[in-house]
């Protein structure tokens, strides 16, 4: 909506899991910095705890150690209620802000020196306020039975609110790691290191970035921490490396006999690999069967009516010239070719005479009462300075800039 090219990312909700094989006391304490790195406010911070349940106590242990405060069931009920509001967004006035000033607000009595807070959830869903993104140092707290449920629960995390963003895993157990990285939905699976800082390149090897895209799962450009590289056009000047060379005896009459087709020499190769079952007609049929390019080209424009029935396969030629094609009763046609591209020079001139039907003239610019086909923020300040009114129809692509503008400055009609 900004009107200009621009790289979107999306949020995250970071799950956090502790697997039996980890270091506990440094998973725990890598949690807990992750989540109070700036009262949470980033956008890898770890957002809520997964552990083993044969660890589950040597983790509580820790997290308390580190100073995680767990609360009760109806504490977390409390705090939900005043963390995420009722439609469902975070509230903006606990952004950021220390664990002990949430709690208050909450009417949460908790110790001095509380960096974080920690609140047991059942379940992930809008039933489970806390299972959201919460961007403060708060931390679900869920306990499975093994990894097999863990990347369950992570997954369902991430969809949830961070779909193509960041998860963490604390293990020693490389397979399981790597079951992680490959079923997870997400484009940053950290290791073993604080998420918030491991995501944006601190305690990693990822691009220093604050800026971390989801890819498509999160319906953004790329799935990469953006930098100067994604922001620069780069031209490329593209020699030839293959050359094409028209098979010129590709034409053959549609009642040839089969064993006669494709001429020697041609690409007969090529026929067992091209797919294209369903053709109707002999053109069709001809492509079908693996014929070179320029038959599969006349197929395909005779079963759309823009071949006579029954066309051979036309000479290679350039894509502005205009083709002659010989029908079954050798009566010869001709197929008009399109208006070049309004701005770019014809090039049609330099094709064979005998293949152009009608005299070449430059093309013109519609009148002005027809709708025109592209705005941009410039052509409606143009048109402004100008006096001029830009012509609209339902078709018309309009920046959404040069629509903001447009429509204040008065300067559309409709069509």
């Amino acid at each position: 909506s900004a009107g200009k090219p621009a790289y979107g990312v999306g949020p995250g909700n970071v799950p956090a899991y502790i697997e039996r094989t980890a270091n506990v006391a440094k998973a725990a304490r890598d949690i807990i910095s992750g989540t109070t790195f700036d009262n949470g406010t980033l956008c890898s911070s770890e957002q809520s705890i997964i552990c083993d349940r044969v660890i589950k106590d040597e983790v509580l242990e820790h997290v308390r150690a580190n100073g995680g405060h767990f609360l009760s069931a109806d504490e977390a009920q409390r705090l939900g209620a005043v963390l995420i509001t009722d439609k469902f967004l975070v509230n903006p006035d606990f952004v950021g802000r220390p664990a002990t000033t949430i709690a208050a607000a909450a009417g949460i009595s908790v110790p001095e020196g509380t960096r974080a807070l920690v609140a047991p959830v059942d379940g992930v869903g809008k039933e489970y306020p806390l299972s959201h993104e919460k961007l403060s140092p708060v931390l679900a707290f869920y306990v499975v039975e093994d990894w097999q449920e863990g990347c369950t629960r992570c997954t369902e995390l991430l969809r949830f609110g961070g779909m193509g963003h960041t998860m963490a895993i604390h293990s020693s157990d490389d397979d399981i790691v790597l079951q992680f990285g490959l079923r997870k939905p997400a484009h940053r699976i950290l290791v073993n290191t604080v998420a918030a800082l491991g995501a944006v390149g601190f305690t990693t090897h990822l691009f220093p970035s604050m800026t971390l895209g989801c890819g498509s799962w999160g319906n953004n450009i790329t799935s990469d921490n953006v930098g100067p590289q994604h922001l620069l056009n780069v031209k490329r000047l593209a020699y030839e490396t293959s050359e094409y060379i028209p098979d010129l005896q590709a034409s053959a009459p549609t009642s040839a006999p089969a064993s006669a087709w494709p001429p020697a020499g041609g690409r007969a190769d090529l026929s067992a690999n091209i797919v294209g079952a369903g053709a109707t007609d002999g053109a069709a049929s001809g492509a079908a069967k693996g014929d070179p390019l320029e038959s599969q080209i006349a197929g395909f424009l005779t079963r759309r009516g823009l071949l006579p029935s029954g066309a051979g396969t036309p000479p290679s030629a350039g894509r502005q010239t205009v083709v002659s094609v010989k029908d079954a009763d050798a009566r010869r046609s001709t197929i008009a070719p399109p208006e070049p591209p309004r701005g770019r020079a014809d090039t049609r001139a330099d094709a064979d005479p005998g293949l152009i039907s009608t005299p070449i003239s430059p093309p013109t610019e519609p009148p002005a009462a027809l709708p025109v086909d592209f705005v941009a923020e410039d052509d409606v300040r143009e048109a402004e300075n100008r006096g001029e009114i830009i012509h609209i129809g339902p078709d018309t692509i309009i920046t959404p800039s040069a629509r903001e503008l447009g429509e204040e400055r008065g300067v559309f009609r409709r069509h």
